[in-house]
């Protein structure tokens, strides 16, 4: 049986998933399975109030201090070895986010389906400027990780810029961005100008009904994969699958859909603060495989069609050199830095999702440079 993802558009990548799951005929005498609704608790999950205070772990007794909000599905151990080796440096607030990491998850609100506002988001947001206040943080620098961290991160910039000092977003993402493919923009400052009801239509008529109903099998299978994850060794990409599997289906669902919800990009303006992106490059001979692989199944020659797009690409840019800076790049990280002149891009090569543990030095010195930044604005 083949169960086909709703298309969507994300950054202005046509984003289709398919899922194949294997099995046999289902026989009368198979009982019938319970109907899915992961848009409810799992029977028996823990809950805490909205207002409850952020789990969170503090390490090393530095001048600097940050506030480290993991990304996906992940906890404040995703830190360790970042923290392990900044005790002196730094003083470090790595935050749970409730529902990972065995931790109580938030209640869900009393529409399940609704997307209109964005509890569980607002709590987290809330939760870190609560131990900020409480803590005494004088000004800490935010790092938010990869999918929803990032999110976390920038709203905290955006709302609360007299409490922080700066912020970094690690392999993280402007926005999932969501249009109707049928009216595709012609820009990209269309693209990233869609206003939220646009993309609350796109969740509630596409991805409520499929994220209610999917199997943890199917989204497992669709889940960030250790090759993706990391690159410092096979057993360390093994235990972060193993973290995301723990994590129960609602929990994740819930926090994924709010965040669909929200386009940060029309805000970017709004940064008052040092705003660093530290995110890995990508691999020319991984995209030029796949361009490749692409013309050989379309019956062309893969070396030609992999020179033809080289040669496109430097005819654009005015050099080799430059092309290959801008393929491996993120072109919309570097179209959106446009918006606010607080906004710097850097790229780390050879790193997976987990920049900060695959290259541990050069994304130091990134979050270095950001502090220093942050020092000067003051």
């Amino acid at each position: 049986m083949t169960t086909t993802f709703p298309r969507i558009r994300t950054l202005g990548m046509l984003c289709a998933v398919t899922l194949t799951l294997a099995g046999g005929a289902v026989g009368a005498e198979d009982a019938p399975k319970p109907t899915i609704n992961n848009l409810r608790h799992v029977e028996g999950q823990a809950t805490v109030p909205l207002t409850a205070d952020i789990p969170f772990v503090k390490r090393g007794n530095g001048p600097v201090t940050l506030v480290l909000i993991p990304g996906a599905a992940f906890d404040a151990s995703v830190w360790d070895e970042f923290m392990a080796r900044h005790t002196e440096r730094y003083t470090m607030y790595a935050i749970t986010p409730p529902g990972h990491g065995g931790t109580p998850a938030y209640p869900m609100p009393e529409d399940p389906e609704s997307f209109e506002s964005t509890p569980w988001s607002d709590a987290l947001v809330d939760g870190v400027v609560r131990l900020i206040r409480r803590q005494g943080l004088e000004k800490p620098i935010i790092v938010g990780h990869h999918l929803m961290g990032d999110h976390y991160a920038m709203r905290l910039a955006l709302d609360h810029p007299d409490l922080i000092g700066g912020v970094a977003v690690v392999s993280g993402s402007p926005a999932r961005v969501m249009f109707d493919p049928k009216n595709p923009p012609k820009s990209a400052g269309e693209m990233f100008d869609v206003p939220r009801e646009a993309q609350l239509e796109r969740v509630n008529q596409q991805w409520v009904p499929f994220f209610r109903a999917v199997s943890r099998e199917q989204f497992l299978a669709n889940s960030y994969k250790a090759p993706a994850l990391t690159k410092t060794s096979a057993d360390k990409g093994a235990r972060l699958e193993r973290a995301i599997e723990t994590v129960p289906l609602p929990v994740q669902v819930r926090y994924y859909l709010e965040y669909l919800t929200t386009n940060l990009t029309t805000r970017f303006a709004e940064f008052a603060v040092p705003v660093s992106v530290i995110t890995p490059r990508k691999d020319l001979e991984s995209i030029l495989a796949s361009i490749g692989a692409q013309a050989e199944r379309n019956g062309q020659d893969p070396q030609k069609a992999r020179e033809a797009m080289l040669d496109r690409m430097t005819a654009r840019y005015g050099s080799r050199e430059a092309a290959i800076e801008q393929i491996t790049g993120d072109p919309h990280w570097e179209f959106l830095k446009s918006r606010s002149p607080r906004i710097v891009v850097e790229f780390i090569p050879d790193a997976a999702i987990f920049v900060m543990d695959d290259q541990p030095a050069a994304f130091d010195a990134a979050l270095e440079r950001l502090i220093q930044r942050s020092i000067a604005a003051r």
